[in-house]
């Protein structure tokens, strides 16, 4: 698991830029039309959310395997991975979603304006497109990564290795960690009951 990810740390984020920088450039505000339901405009719509949901579970891949939750990400496995992006890219689409109710509700009665959602059923839809797609893209990454192991047993050991010395470095970060605040705790105690012991003498 992971290895895809960890093994190219550079050309991730530039594929990802390019990614974004594309679907920016298709689904942007510049391309938001007052699409009703079923229409061809509103299937495009459908179609970037399913790509947002794809996009974005990549990027929260990345993030999480560098930079946020590095510590939960060695203990939790597979199914908290999964758990994890998902809920991640759900709750992103949700907020968009927000934002775009918002976004009508601050325009409601411009002549000019272009409603960001159709109908409370597309908002739904929407969701549940970002989050299926989320999903599909997640069990793919896991099943790539197990293809990857099975002809690469070498490569995938030695990726387990290193994934095994960052567990430790972390879990000896958080040991440091406790023990420090630890021992503050006993000195500000120390101090208190020495103040106090002062203010009684007197």
């Amino acid at each position: 698991m992971n290895i895809v990810l960890g093994r190219h740390p550079l050309i991730i984020p530039i594929a990802l830029a390019i990614y974004w920088s594309a679907f920016i450039s298709l689904w942007g505000f510049w391309g938001w039309n007052n699409a009703t339901l079923f229409s061809e405009w509103w299937l495009f719509d459908t179609v970037g959310h399913a790509f947002f949901g794809f996009g974005g579970t990549l990027t929260f891949l990345y993030l999480y395997r560098n930079y946020t939750l590095h510590g939960w990400f060695l203990f939790g496995g597979q199914k908290f991975l999964i758990m994890a992006i998902v809920t991640a890219v759900a709750f992103t689409g949700v907020l968009w979603e927000f934002f775009e109710g918002a976004w009508d509700l601050v325009h409601l009665g411009e002549t000019s304006h272009v409603n960001a959602q159709a109908a409370s059923l597309d908002t739904t839809i929407d969701i549940l497109v970002e989050t299926f797609a989320s999903f599909l893209t997640m069990l793919g990454y896991v099943g790539i990564n197990k293809l990857y192991e099975k002809k690469y047993p070498d490569e995938s050991l030695r990726f387990e290795i290193e994934k095994l010395e960052a567990l430790s470095s972390h879990l000896a970060h958080e040991i440091l960690t406790y023990k420090q605040e630890t021992r503050r705790n006993i000195y500000r105690r120390i101090r208190r009951t020495l103040r106090q012991g002062l203010r009684n003498k007197e």
